[in-house]
C-alpha cells in the first residue's frame, strides 16, 4: 500500500437506524432507484433489482417501498414486488435512461432496453444480442439520454443509441485487458477502468478511437473494478480496486491517484458519492461490508484553495491527516455486497445472501 494510505480516526461498529431486509431467493447483482419524473418534488419510492448466477432463470424485479404509520409514531417500511421478468443470463449492470426506461447489461455479452412504466416491466424495446464476445461488464447513459456506452471482457467499448439496433461505434482493443466498468463523466466524455489498473478518458468527439488520457496505478497487479465521478466536479473520480482499496483521482493534473485509502479486504464492487451531499461516500465489497465514509467534518487547511474547499476533502490531502468517520452499515453481513444506490436519505444494497437491504432514514448532511 502506498505511503499516503489513510488511517481512520474513527470507525464506528454499526449503524443505529432501522434496516429493512427483504429476502428474494436469488443472489442480487444490481440495485437501482428509479428516478422520479422531471419536475416532481417527490422522492423515489420505486427501485429495480437483478440477479446473477442462476442460469437461464435470472430475474429483473420492480419494487415499491410502502410506508405504514405505527401507533408508536414510527414508520414501518415494506418492499412490495410490482413486477418481474425472467432473463436468460446474469445481469451485470443497470442504468436508467429516464423515469420510464432503463438499460441492462448481461454476462452473455448482450444489452437490452426495458420500459418500466408505472408498476410493470415491459418486454425489451431494443436489444443488442451478443454485442460483446464474452461478458458485458456494465453500461452507462449520457446525461441527455441519447447515448449508451458499454464495456466488455473482450476489451471493447461500444456506443449505442436506442434509435438503432446496430452499434453506433465500436472501440476495439480499448485496453490490454478486459474493461471492468464504464461511466459518462461529461456529455461527450467516458471513463473506463480495466483489470490492469488503467483509468482511461475517452473524448467521443474524437474519431481516432484513442483515449485522450491514460492514468495508471503505480503497479498493475491489482485491477480497477468500478469508477464513479463526483456529482458536481467531473474531474474528481473514485475507483475501487481488487485489493479492497479506494482511489481518488484528479483528471486535470495527475497521472496517478491523488490518494489511495486502505479500505475493504476484497474487491470493491461499487463506490458512489451521495448525489446531493458529496462529502459522503458509500462503498460495497466482496468482503461483505457496506461502508459509509463521512468526511463532512474534515476541515480544510490553509493550503486548500477556495475551489478545492468546495469539494474537500476528496481532492486534497487534508483527509489523510485529519481522518474521517467510517461506519459499517451491515456489521453482520459475511457474503458479498454486490451493489448499492442512494437517493436522498434512502440507501439500497444487494447481496449474495439473497437479500435486499434498505436503510430508509440515513443521517446525511
Amino acid at each position: 500500500m502506498s505511503s499516503n494510505t489513510h488511517a481512520y480516526k474513527n470507525m464506528a461498529a454499526s449503524v443505529t437506524t432501522d434496516i429493512l431486509v427483504k429476502f428474494v431467493r436469488y443472489k442480487v447483482s444490481t440495485v437501482r432507484w428509479r428516478p422520479v419524473s422531471q419536475g416532481s418534488l417527490q422522492e423515489s419510492d420505486v427501485f429495480v433489482t437483478a440477479s446473477w448466477d442462476n442460469g437461464t432463470r435470472n430475474k429483473l424485479s420492480l419494487w415499491q417501498v410502502i410506508e405504514h404509520d405505527l401507533a408508536s409514531t414510527k414508520t414501518k417500511h415494506e418492499a412490495c414486488l410490482l413486477s418481474d421478468r425472467q432473463v436468460c443470463s446474469s445481469v451485470t449492470g443497470i442504468q436508467f435512461i429516464d423515469s420510464d426506461k432503463m438499460v441492462v447489461s448481461y454476462d452473455n455479452g448482450s444489452v437490452e432496453v426495458y420500459r418500466c412504466h408505472q408498476d410493470t416491466l415491459s418486454p425489451p424495446q431494443t436489444q443488442w444480442d451478443g454485442l460483446h464476445n464474452g461478458g458485458c461488464t456494465g453500461v452507462s447513459v449520457s446525461v441527455d439520454g441519447s447515448t449508451i456506452v458499454s464495456g466488455g471482457d473482450d476489451n471493447k467499448i461500444c456506443l449505442l443509441s436506442t434509435e438503432s439496433t446496430a452499434p453506433v461505434r465500436i472501440i476495439e482493443d480499448a485496453d490490454v485487458s478486459g474493461i471492468n466498468a464504464v461511466t459518462f463523466s461529461q456529455l461527450a466524455e467516458v471513463l473506463s477502468v480495466s483489470s490492469v489498473g488503467h483509468l482511461k478518458v475517452w473524448d467521443l468527439r474524437n474519431t481516432n478511437n484513442k483515449p485522450v488520457k491514460t492514468l495508471k496505478m503505480t503497479d498493475d497487479s491489482e485491477g480497477l473494478h468500478c469508477v464513479r465521478r463526483h456529482p458536481t466536479h467531473p474531474h474528481l473520480v473514485v475507483t475501487g480496486r481488487s485489493d479492497g482499496s479506494v482511489c481518488f483521482w484528479d483528471l486535470r493534473h495527475h497521472q496517478q491517484p491523488l490518494s489511495v485509502m486502505g479500505a475493504h479486504t476484497d474487491i470493491v464492487w461499487e463506490a458512489q458519492f451521495h448525489p446531493s451531499y458529496p462529502n459522503h461516500l458509500f462503498t460495497c465489497s466482496n468482503d461483505g461490508c457496506l461502508w459509509h465514509w463521512d468526511a463532512s467534518k474534515v476541515a480544510p487547511t490553509s493550503t486548500t484553495t477556495s475551489q478545492d474547499s468546495s469539494i474537500a476533502p476528496w481532492l486534497t490531502r487534508d483527509v489523510l491527516a485529519s481522518g474521517m468517520d467510517v461506519i459499517n452499515l451491515l456489521p453482520n453481513s459475511i457474503l458479498p455486497i454486490n451493489s448499492l444506490d442512494i437517493v436522498s436519505n434512502r440507501l439500497l444494497a444487494g447481496s449474495d445472501n439473497e437479500a435486499i437491504y434498505m436503510i430508509p432514514n440515513m443521517s446525511i448532511n
